[in-house]
């Protein structure tokens, strides 16, 4: 089990404080929020750690593909016309396992997610997540709440870990990242090894002399021919192959093309054409300043010349000289080859939040042991499935 980092130290769990009493809490299916998309299009913007993956423009299509299954818990402050949307966080309830694990809640744990932390307004943050905490143990108080990818040391981790509750980062894991701040040549100069820039600049002539190469990032609307031209040259590749591509079902298409196609999260996407023809594209959510790698892909035929890898380079220039994003988060897990090209890290863990009442350390020590226990036997069966199916396993993901 992963020591727990500083920001969830080890300390005596005191007795939750006196909710404010402008703060109410309220419990829905995601499909059931139209009424209040104005002030959830207003906290996905003010939100003090910005996530795309919250923004109504996708979650609203995930839960329609994932037929509903998604509730939302909201806590308002104030009432009436000028009550204000403070906090949203999506979860999946899980039954309890007899003599195995507690019911759970699941903040929004899905593979096309790999930051679940919640929206959380900026005025009054500790007291928000107080207030959430404490209604979601009302309502659950025989549960676990797991968070998972929790973004770590950030505000909203931080208000956790404050809420007086037991906790448990039982995980934890960085990766790979750009952050604004140096122009390129001085980040490709002191953060890339001088190998892996020859390497890229030989891709990069190889693929010049079979043609004219043009690489763009295109956003927001403007960004729809690149998600066509991402959406085919995946169907092309081993993932059409196998299944996988997003184009492969009627259902993920649709849901594909409904999330990268508005405002909250906005999409991005690099496109990488020879000769006019689109070879590699990598889409991209926004939130503020702030976006998240989301899918990758390019043509195989194209292979020797690695225009996957030069696309990375395209994002690394545009997130630090182009000015309109300060980070830009790969989604990738430890080991991935884009580490060796974007050289900050962003870190994500798992946290338990115990919601039971008169509940231990020991206790909580003791369901997250039994988890990770679980994770492994499914990742085990999973791994002999796609043996047995022929199947790949990207490493892209975190979830």
């Amino acid at each position: 089990m992963t020591a727990v980092l500083d920001l969830i130290a080890d300390r005596d769990v005191a007795a939750p404080r006196r909710a404010a009493p402008d703060l109410a809490v309220e419990l829905h299916r995601i499909g059931d929020l139209d009424a209040v998309e104005p002030h959830w299009r207003a906290l996905f913007v003010e939100a003090i750690e910005p996530n795309p993956f919250l923004g109504p423009d996708f979650l609203r299509p995930l839960g329609r593909l994932r037929a509903g299954r998604i509730q939302v818990a909201l806590v308002w402050r104030g009432s009436g016309a000028g009550r204000r949307l403070a906090a949203l966080l999506p979860f999946t309830v899980e039954p309890g396992l007899p003599l195995i694990r507690p019911p759970l809640l699941r903040g929004l744990a899905d593979p096309f997610v790999v930051n679940a932390t919640p929206l959380v307004g900026a005025d009054g943050t500790a007291a928000v997540i107080e207030r959430l905490l404490a209604e979601l143990s009302r309502r659950f108080p025989r549960a676990v709440l797991v968070m998972e990818p929790l973004r770590l040391h950030g505000p909203v981790a931080a208000g956790i870990a404050a809420a007086g509750r037991p906790t448990l980062l039982a995980r934890s894991h960085e990766r790979a990242a750009i952050r604004a701040g140096l122009p390129s040549g001085a980040y490709l100069e002191a953060r890339v090894p001088g190998k892996r820039v020859r390497e890229l600049r030989r891709c990069e002539k190889r693929l010049s002399e079979a043609g004219t190469v043009e690489t763009r990032t295109l956003w927001g609307p403007a960004a729809a021919p690149a998600v066509n031209a991402f959406l085919a040259i995946e169907a092309a590749g081993w993932k059409g192959r196998q299944g996988t591509a997003l184009a492969s079902k009627p259902a993920v298409l649709a849901f594909a093309r409904e999330a990268l196609s508005g405002t909250a999260p906005m999409a991005a996407a690099d496109l990488m054409r020879v000769d006019g023809k689109p070879i590699a594209a990598a889409l991209h959510l926004v939130a503020g300043d702030e976006a998240v790698a989301f899918k990758c892909a390019y043509d195989e035929t194209w292979s020797r010349a690695s225009p996957g890898a030069l696309l990375d380079v395209h994002t690394l220039l545009m997130t630090l000289d182009g000015g309109q994003v300060s980070l830009m988060d790969s989604g990738a897990l430890p080991g991935h080859p884009v580490e060796g090209l974007w050289r900050e890290r962003v870190a994500f863990g798992r946290l338990l939040v115990d919601l039971r009442r008169d509940s231990t350390p020991a206790a909580l020590e003791r369901v997250s042991a039994r988890l990770d226990r679980i994770d492994g036997l499914v990742s085990e069966v999973k791994a002999r499935l796609r043996r047995a199916l022929g199947r790949k396993a990207t490493a892209l993901r975190s979830a």
